[in-house]
């Protein structure tokens, strides 16, 4: 106690504590302990003596007068709220004792005056513990000083003390015993105040009322809501009042019913409904006048909460009354409801909500339920369709599904298949006729605005009319499907034949989405019925398959002479008998096995003996014979032959296999491949390389019936022509129908002898129509018929020549065009390719298209058009569609058919002016793939084709013509990386075509030039990760040329292997080093592909090459001896590739993942890491002490490195804390650390003036208001304070709003000095936002002190905070207009901020797991700018991982809390720390000077960090590792170098790296111009600048990969390039002498 009394005269606030907590302890000891006190079974034992306390009460009570502890006590309550709480049972102790007074309660009282919100809590939580102790004067005395506050400042908090006193008043018998009850329903009444305020003590009434004292009051409560009925709080009070009065169904409804009887109750409250109805919608008036833009939803009430919660509320509270009574809901109250709600809405999702709650409380309609739902149902039917939500389509569908169950009208299914878990509907009944709805889900589908509206309902029409009821008969089902086709026709009827010009665009509307909605259901049905046969066809082989399993059948097999037996499931295939037997009877692997039964053959090796049906006879016996291999039937070999030399044409595998698995011995081998050769279709050979062959889809013979009667009317459609699209839906339609009779009719008249009107099928005036008629030719042509010969039927009618009219006539500009051209094409190209079985089997003949001449200038034409519809449609600029692909296959298919048939079309194309741009279009310009497979397809059909013509037909040989046209674009080949891969494949086709002419020697020469320059794009060797095609085209066009001429292979021999070195290791393996370096990660090749392509050249050069063998030889020698495995032998260099995402991690050196976390956070900030990077640093700066040096390291680094992640080890040596180094073991707080990079740049780069960028992206500014708080002042000061983070507490807090509210809530401070009133007066004190950061870091208090412990603890809370952020309500002009103050006017003018500079998106996380003693931190960041795809994506970067993240997983990563686990909540302790949100129209910062001088002089641009300095810090970074001799951090030196790229193992040394260098140094020396007036930038440089400032004009880029190139650079690669220069000169003078020694 002495201590105690020590401690408490002490003026540090920990002693204090100290002092209660000793204090506490003594009070603990005046009472005996429950545990030692007398057990009853003793209580009777005489020498037992009661126990007691350790210190006495009164020599306690004595001590604390003596040592005056009370008045100290009570002296300190304005210090700290911790006095208060933890002082707690001193007080209890007092109170006991009779020495607790009322002045003592008024001096607690009056320190929760002006205090902060948290420190009210907490001393308002220990008057109400102290409550329950206190005596009915203490709480009546409690009572009236809170009766005395302003009703205004009741919080929460206070509104527990109300609830604690008034319960503790209400158990007593005094005069005064409901006072508390009062003051909870003034607070209820009392609309001014919170919502949630209101609400508390709704649920604090109820409850007191629910005691056995409080009786008698609940009849008077329930009375008191009645006569003050108003909003929806009393709603809510008078709902939970009545629960308490009758806790049971029945007892509740006669409680409802006495009430309606004495107050009228729900005239009550529908004649309050519509008096709020009223009132709010003259609110609504008025705000709309002052801003016509403001939500309504959201419009305050009167009663503190908004319109829609109050429309929730009320329709909540009739919903209680009448589903917990007898009451009935008649349709005057629907009728009311309608008129207020629905009909008068404000906004639409009071709409919404009101129709919801109709449909959910049909169920509680008591008086007629079908009746009242058709009549809701009939109001719902008269509503705009056109207007329709999702929300109220919802409400239309479970209304519509209701009535029309109870009618019988419709049914909910199950169907055979589906495996979803949801509802299917059929039509049930009479028909379409008796759906209730259904015109009014027609007009919904035909005018709806909402599209996900419409395609709700058109499923729910294909669901209505495909998933028909098992009980019904097919005849039925198909009566039920032929009305909706009828339905469906007559709407159809109708809507053409009220075209008019007034509803052109409504009238388009509903034809596109009538017939959508007969496209889905055709194609629907079929799905449907290809999912029931699958699912029955898999039921039945399960059952089958188990029958097979269980059963088997004895088999005797013979061989000659020779027999055996053997038991055989059913299920066992031909093929596995066929091994059995080769086992049983010990038959060589090559022996032909045929096996037969009852002289028959069993052929097909995959059928099972079951599928024969063997086991059906008695005994059955197989026969087996054995033939050797050279007596396999010839026709079995020649079409195996002839399998694979036509397999690359597409042809399908199984088709093969049938037909072999079909041979028979004895048929003769021609008649046997004739028959194949028809069988298969030759229209599939053809389009092998064009358009791929698009089959008709049939649909089933039922369904297509339907539609037979209404072909009139499509083709009606297609006359009127009303619009594309609704034509090009009508073709698309009549495609999956059986073909017209009438027009096939007709062309059938043409093999009688017949005529027909061609011009009337072929009008061309007519573009759809013709189009269909096309596609009925197509069709006819290939499908086979033994009757007809189509083909050469319509040859005959020379409709060649009107295909080819129709062609020259065609507009190619025109939209409406393409689908009849796509058409034309194909068929004309079907008809000039005729079938010949010798050009198959490889024999020559004469070209099947010189049957007929046509006319040479009609084909000069067509190939003139083909040409520039082939040009423009992949000119255009727009995504292609399928039309435009057809296209260009069809079109290079007929180009190449009839260049065939006229030499005179060769001229012209070698001549055409455009070919080069042509060609370059199709094959390499072009981002369609199918384009350009096309365009290459072609073209080698060309090249192929034209082999077998005679030179003298064409001016040049076409292999050397596209040789010409194609090589001239490796120059530029760079910049089509993404779309090379057919050039270079046509590339190859043509260096395989011929040799004469081509100058191979100087490709080759060219090739391996360009392949040394190629910059290292591939990252991993996984399919997602990129692959250079650039690359591997060069290699395979290289391994070509050494193919087709092996002088090169001499060649390399000759020159020292250049090519080898540089294949073997720069592409292939080339081991990248172990630090952290900014250049590229060799080898070049590392995806698999191009690997395989790789390794395919490497074994060319050695093939017949001893020479190139050696070489490779010597190279794979010193690579092996370069390894030293005693060192590094657990290095692998796929484990330092850089993240395929292409970012880069950060090293965890013990404990520093808050640095990791904060430092990935600001490279990821565009323009922090710009200035960063531009910064001109002085040379006293420049070394591995400065930390702004280091970060700059850092940040080249991250953006340059091809590694996985960076090394932190010099940077953490060179971060201080108080003047020392980091501990890098020990873990430390993220936020001081962010602090603490900031102040130490600033710091640093304020001499230079270059740390004004600082402020630009993070410093803010706060203004600390000083406001009167009394009467006669209310003067206002404020003093800004700067900032660069906003820390927020979260104890008790859910939501980071509720956080920033605190933020910026005032206090009441005592005695500070007016210097207007010249005197000291109470005044708030508060501080709020003045001026906003562009990038806005809040830090999270997660980490508190506990008073208790003394100790720090982290608040493992729920935290929620949004993606979106809006600051103005907590900034100086938000706060002045929710205040509504006259000085709102003069901030406006002041600041004339935008309002949408408060709006904030959320780019960054940094996330705390674990304890306050031990965690890890790691970060979350959404890329500013994306590197790959258009759409920024969010990264979770942990130390050296960096892997993407999905924002949906915000919640569950960061928010905090405690997570639901196997029945149990489990607390991770992993939540948000740090938040960083960035302006979402962040103003352009200048990079220029940050204050400009007003001057008509542009303003110097900030120098740019260049390349060589990137370099240097990156070699004396690696330097400065080596020194520290730390192995974990680095890679031994000590081992032999590995071979580079350019050396010759045998005969040179190895080559340095600035030998590696030249090719850059003189791409840098022939840049110095124009790197000298602007320093150009990486990528991703060039990125951080372009987020927030536009590029300069005069800004050349150099090559991706590095950065702008100092003058000491330029100067340094002049100087080396003269030299260069001399010796090259040396080089050319020797080399004359040589040739003149000749």
């Amino acid at each position: 106690m002495n201590y105690a009394d020590r401690c408490l005269r002490k003026d540090n606030l920990e002693r204090r504590l100290k002092g209660l907590q000793y204090l506490q302890r003594a009070v603990s000891k005046t009472v005996v302990p429950e545990e030692q006190s007398v057990p009853v079974w003793k209580s009777g034992l005489k020498d037992q003596a009661p126990k007691k306390p350790a210190v006495d009460p009164e020599y306690f009570l004595n001590f604390v007068k003596e040592r005056e502890i009370m008045h100290r006590y009570f002296s300190l309550l304005g210090t700290h709220v911790e006095i208060v709480n933890q002082g707690l049972p001193f007080l209890v102790f007092l109170i006991h004792h009779g020495q607790f007074t009322l002045e003592h309660l008024d001096r607690i009282w009056e320190s929760s005056v002006g205090i902060h919100e948290h420190d009210r809590k907490i001393l308002f939580r220990c008057l109400s513990k102290l409550s329950s102790d206190f005596s009915i004067a203490f709480n009546l005395h409690l009572l009236h000083r809170i009766k005395e506050t302003e009703r205004s400042l009741i919080d929460e908090h206070l509104l527990d003390v109300i609830a604690e006193v008034a319960s503790v008043l209400s158990n007593e018998m005094h005069p005064e015993q409901f006072e508390g009850l009062k003051v909870l329903w003034e607070v209820i009444t009392n609309k001014s105040a919170v919502v949630s305020t209101r609400l508390k003590a709704v649920g604090h009434l109820s409850n007191i009322l629910n005691r056995k004292s409080c009786e008698n009051q609940k009849i008077t409560y329930i009375s008191l809501c009645l006569q003050n009925y108003s909003d929806a709080i009393t709603a809510e009070l008078l709902q939970k009042l009545i629960e308490t009065v009758s806790t049971k169904k029945g007892q509740r409804s006669k409680m409802i019913e006495e009430l309606e009887r004495q107050y009228k109750l729900t005239d009550l409250i529908f004649n309050k409904l519509a008096n709020y109805k009223k009132e709010i919608e003259a609110v609504a008036k008025t705000t709309l006048k002052k801003d016509p833009k403001y939500q309504l939803d959201n419009l305050p009430t009167g009663n503190g909460i908004s319109h829609i919660e109050h429309i929730n509320r009320q329709l909540s509270f009739i919903d209680y009354i009448y589903a917990n009574s007898s009451l009935t809901f008649s349709e005057s109250r629907v009728d009311i409801i309608w008129t207020l709600l629905v009909e008068r809405s404000l906004t639409s999702t009071e709409k919404e909500t009101t129709l919801t709650w109709f449909s959910e409380q049909v169920s509680n309609m008591k008086v007629g339920d079908t009746a009242i739902s058709e009549y809701i149902f009939n109001k719902i039917l008269a509503l705009d369709t056109s207007q329709f939500s999702y929300t109220v389509f919802t409400v239309f569908m479970s209304f519509f599904l209701l009535i029309n169950q109870a009618r019988g009208s419709v049914k909910t299914i199950d169907t055979i298949g589906v495996t979803e878990k949801h509802l299917r509907i059929s039509a049930h009944g009479s028909g379409i006729s008796g759906i209730a709805g259904i015109e009014t889900l027609w007009q919904i589908l035909v005018t709806g605005t909402h599209e996900l509206v419409i395609q709700e309902a058109m499923r729910t029409f294909i669901a209505l009319f495909h998933n028909v009821d098992q009980v019904h008969t097919k005849a039925k089902a198909l009566g039920f499907r032929k009305e909706f086709v009828n339905f469906w026709a007559s709407r159809l009827a109708q809507k053409i034949d009220s075209k008019s010009k007034q509803q052109g665009d409504s009238l388009c509307l509903g034809l596109h989405r009538m017939f959508a909605l007969i496209i889905s259901y055709t194609e629907e049905g079929e799905r449907e019925k290809l999912r029931i046969e699958q699912e029955i066809a898999k039921q039945r082989k399960a059952e089958k398959g188990m029958e097979m399993e269980r059963a088997d059948v004895l088999i005797s097999v013979k061989k000659d002479k020779d027999q055996k037996q053997g038991r055989f499931r059913l299920n066992c295939t031909i093929l596995e008998v066929k091994s059995r037997c080769r086992r049983a009877f010990e038959l060589n692997d090559n022996d032909y096995i045929r096996l037969y039964f009852e002289n028959q053959e069993l052929r097909s090796n995959d059928r099972t003996i079951s599928d024969y049906g063997i086991h059906k006879h008695k005994d059955p016996v197989f026969q087996l014979k054995v033939t050797d291999p050279e007596e396999k039937p010839i026709a079995f070999m020649m079409l195996s032959a002839l399998h694979m030399g036509l397999a690359g044409a597409g042809l399908q595998q199984t088709r093969f296999n049938r037909l072999l698995n079909q041979i028979d011995s004895s048929m003769d081998v021609s008649s046997k491949a004739e028959n194949w050769l028809k069988s298969v279709s030759f229209r599939e050979k053809i389009h092998t390389y064009g358009a791929p062959v698009k089959h008709r889809k049939n649909i089933s013979e039922d369904l297509a019936n339907l539609f037979s009667d209404h072909f009139k009317q499509f083709f009606k459609i297609l006359d009127l022509q009303i619009d594309p699209d609704i034509s090009s839906q009508v073709l698309d339609l009549l495609r999956v129908l059986p073909l017209n009779a009438q027009i096939v009719n007709d062309f059938k008249t043409l093999s009688e002898g017949n005529s027909i009107n061609w011009d009337q099928h072929l009008d061309p005036n007519n573009t759809y129509k013709l189009a269909y008629t096309l596609y009925v030719i197509e069709c006819l042509i290939e499908t086979p018929d033994e009757r007809i010969n189509w083909k050469s039927l319509f040859r005959s009618q020379n409709i060649i020549d009107r295909l080819l009219t129709l062609v020259c006539s065609t507009d190619i500009k025109s939209r409406n065009a393409k689908k009849v051209l796509r058409y034309l094409l194909t068929v004309t190209t079907l008809l000039l390719v005729t079938e010949d079985t010798h050009v198959l089997m490889g024999k020559n003949s004469q070209s099947p298209v010189e049957e007929k001449r046509y006319d040479t200038k009609q084909l000069v034409q067509i190939q003139k058009i083909i040409i520039e519809v082939l040009g423009a449609t992949v000119e255009t600029g727009q995504p292609l569609t399928e039309d435009d692909i057809e296209i260009v296959g069809q079109g290079f298919s007929m180009l190449v058919e009839i260049m065939l048939m006229e030499p005179k079309l060769w001229t012209n194309f070698y001549n055409f002016k455009g070919i080069k741009k042509w060609l370059s279009s199709l094959i390499l310009k072009t981002p369609e793939l199918q384009v350009r497979e096309y365009a290459a397809t072609g073209i080698i059909r060309l090249i192929q084709r034209t082999r077998k013509l005679r030179s003298t037909k064409l001016p040049e040989p076409i292999y050397l013509f596209f040789f010409n046209i194609l090589i001239p674009y490796l120059e530029e080949i760079e910049q089509f990386k993404n779309t090379s891969e057919q050039y270079f494949t046509v590339i190859e086709r043509v260096l395989n075509a011929g040799s004469g002419g081509l100058d191979l020697s100087a490709l080759f020469d060219k090739l391996t030039e360009k392949l040394n320059k190629l910059p290292v794009v591939e990252v991993g060797a996984d399919e997602e990760s990129p692959q250079d095609k650039v690359l591997v085209g060069i290699l395979s066009v290289i391994n070509v040329i050494l193919k087709n001429d092996g002088t090169q292979k001499l060649k390399i021999s000759k020159t020292g292997s250049k090519l080898l070195s540089e294949l073997y290791v720069n592409c292939l393996f080339s081991i990248p080093e172990d630090n952290n370096s900014v250049e590229a990660t060799l080898p070049r090749c590392k995806h698999n592909k191009s690997r395989a392509v790789a390794f395919k050249l490497l074994t060319e050069l050695v093939k017949d090459a001893p020479r190139n063998f050696q070489l490779l030889l010597g190279l794979l020698t010193v690579q092996i001896q370069s390894v030293d495995l005693g060192k590094n032998f657990d290095y692998q260099p796929s484990r330092s590739e850089k993240s395929r995402h292409g970012y880069l991690g950060v090293t965890n050196q013990g404990a520093t993942c808050y640095m990791n976390s904060l430092l990935q956070q600001l490279y990821m900030t565009p323009s922090f890491r710009y200035h960063m990077l531009s910064l001109n640093l002085s040379e006293d700066m420049k070394v591995t002490t400065s930390l702004t040096y280091q970060l700059q390291i850092l940040f080249a680094s991250l953006q340059e490195s091809e590694k996985k992640y960076f090394n932190t080890y010099d940077f953490c040596k060179c971060y201080k804390v108080d003047g020392k180094a980091v501990n890098t073991s020990v873990q430390m707080d993220a936020w001081e650390f962010f602090n603490n990079v900031l102040d130490e740049l600033e710091g640093k780069l304020r001499p230079s003036s270059q740390d004004k960028f600082l402020g630009e992206i993070f410093g803010g500014q706060l203004a600390n208001q000083f406001i009167g708080a009394t009467d006669t002042c209310s003067h206002r000061r404020e003093v800004p304070e700067t900032f660069r983070t906003i820390s927020v507490e979260i104890k008790d807090k859910a939501t980071l709003h509720e956080a920033l509210k605190l933020f910026i809530q005032g206090e009441i401070v005592n005695g500070v000095f007016c210097e207007q009133c010249q005197t000291n007066v109470d005044t708030m004190k508060r501080c709020v936002i003045r001026d906003l950061p562009n990038t806005l870091m809040i830090h999270l208090k997660r980490f508190d002190f506990d008073y208790q412990t003394m100790t720090r603890k982290k608040l493992n809370s729920f935290l929620a905070f949004p993606m979106d952020l809006d600051v103005e309500p907590y900034t100086r002009e938000g706060i002045a207009r929710q205040e509504g103050e006259v000085s709102l006017t003069n901030i406006e003018e002041e600041t004339k901020k935008n309002p949408n500079e408060y709006q904030y998106e959320l780019v960054g996380v940094v996330v705390h797991s674990g304890s306050m003693d031990s965690g890890h931190y790691y970060s979350y960041i959404k890329e500013r700018i994306p590197l790959q795809g258009n759409e920024p994506k969010w990264f979770e970067f942990n130390d050296t991982s960096v892997t993407l993240w999905d924002p949906k997983r915000l919640e569950a990563d960061c928010f905090g809390g405690t997570t639901e686990s196997t029945g149990s909540k489990k607390n991770y302790g992993k939540g948000a720390y740090l938040l960083v949100y960035q302006r979402k129209d962040q103003q352009v910062l200048s990079f220029d000077d940050p204050e400009p001088k007003k001057t008509s002089k542009k303003p110097k641009r900030k120098r740019t960090l260049s390349q060589g300095e990137a370099t240097d810090m990156m070699e004396n970074h690696r330097k400065s590792e080596a020194s520290e001799g730390n192995a974990r951090l680095r890679r031994s030196r000590s081992r032999p170098s590995r071979p580079s790229a350019d050396e010759a193992p045998s005969s040179a040394p190895l080559p340095t790296k600035k030998d590696r260098q030249k090719n850059s140094e003189g791409k840098a020396r022939s840049s110095k111009k124009s790197s000298s007036k602007t320093p150009t930038m990486s990528p991703a440089l060039m990125r951080s600048k372009a987020s927030v400032e536009e590029p300069s004009p005069k800004s050349t880029p150099r090559t991706p990969t590095e950065f702008a190139k100092s003058e000491e650079d330029d100067r340094q690669g002049k100087e080396k390039g003269k030299e260069r220069e001399k010796e090259k000169e040396k080089e050319k003078e020797k080399e004359k002498e040589k040739e003149k020694e000749k």
